[in-house]
């Protein structure tokens, strides 16, 4: 779907539609707060990324996107109107995080044969649904309030949810959205590009947001330290090599993810090409990665390896103070 420009709305039919929207928005907070909370103390349920957090981290991105794009070319037809769904469509974009039982992956690990739990999303039916779940609330207020949304919003709010599903690229070892087509609206763009936007916020943000996803991720490693007692000398080497894989995986992550975004960046307008890279700190996040993974490799070679404490707390796990 090819940027549609919206007539523009007189003052009082903008105010009325940011209200109900930012009405909308709260409701999503509120949901989001509710279901997907970083303090649960089960593991399966804790949401150490995909939380309020993460949302509101790509509703202020995806707003960035596009008054970017508005201040760079005004001709572009980027209006008010497109900013305030655009945060509407952010604030919804990750309300649905339904999940299957745990990929069990079994390991064979000096010897023995260890499982490892990784978190099972319905990638695809979750985007699906929560762009669902945020059309059924415009067509309710809507119906309550008059037109305040119209069918042009519901094609853009679906084209951009789903512009977020996942997927992934083994030769550049990172994530694409492959419902993310050249010709989206700016909307779409935004959206989906602040989805995944770590880099905007430069190395120690990139940093974070991955030892965010592990966290949420790997089950077993956060059930295990529910009762670190019991975590064996051969458990706390295989957690901490699995930690330092990762860490080596986030370097191939943000190249990847910065060759994708150079691709990407063509299909918009040459007029505000340089002004939306700015807003990308690739190279700061990618030094940022290979500094972590050196600072391990050096200490493993000057004889200070880091102990599993240290690589457990590097990771962010809260760990139980002895006592």
């Amino acid at each position: 779907m090819s940027h549609m420009e919206m007539p523009p709305l007189q003052e009082s039919g903008l105010e009325t539609m940011r209200r109900a929207a930012q009405e909308l928005i709260d409701r999503a907070h509120e949901d989001i707060n509710a279901l997907y909370r970083q303090d649960t103390d089960k593991p399966l349920e804790r949401r150490e990324y995909h939380n309020i957090g993460h949302t509101k981290g790509v509703e202020k991105n995806a707003e960035r996107i596009l008054r970017t794009i508005q201040e760079a070319d005004s001709s572009l037809g980027v209006t008010p109107r497109d900013v305030i769904l655009a945060r509407l469509i952010a604030a919804y974009h990750d309300i649905d995080q339904s999940q299957d039982k745990p990929n069990e992956v079994k390991e064979n690990v000096e010897g023995e044969e260890l499982t490892k739990s990784l978190r099972k999303r319905f990638i695809a039916t979750i985007e699906k649904n929560s762009a669902g779940i945020l059309l059924g609330r415009m067509q309710q207020m809507n119906e309550e309030q008059g037109e305040l949304f119209t069918e042009h919003d519901k094609d853009i709010v679906k084209e951009a949810i789903l512009a977020t599903v996942p997927g992934f690229d083994r030769s550049l070892g990172t994530v694409t959205q492959p419902n993310l087509h050249e010709d989206a609206s700016f909307i779409t763009k935004a959206v989906a590009l602040a989805d995944l936007g770590a880099m905007m916020g430069g190395g120690e943000e990139f940093l974070e947001d991955g030892n965010r996803v592990f966290r949420e991720d790997n089950i077993d490693i956060a059930e295990a330290l529910e009762h670190p007692e019991m975590i064996d000398e051969r458990k706390k080497r295989y957690f901490a090599t699995r930690i330092q894989n990762w860490y080596r995986t986030q370097v191939s992550f943000v190249e990847g993810r910065q060759q994708i975004f150079e691709i990407q960046l063509l299909s918009f307008p040459e007029s505000v090409r340089d002004k939306v890279k700015e807003l990308f700190k690739f190279d700061e996040a990618i030094a940022a990665a290979r500094q972590r993974i050196a600072d391990i490799e050096n200490a493993t070679q000057a004889g200070r390896p880091y102990s599993f404490e240290q690589m457990m707390e590097s990771m962010g796990y809260a760990l139980p103070s002895a006592h």
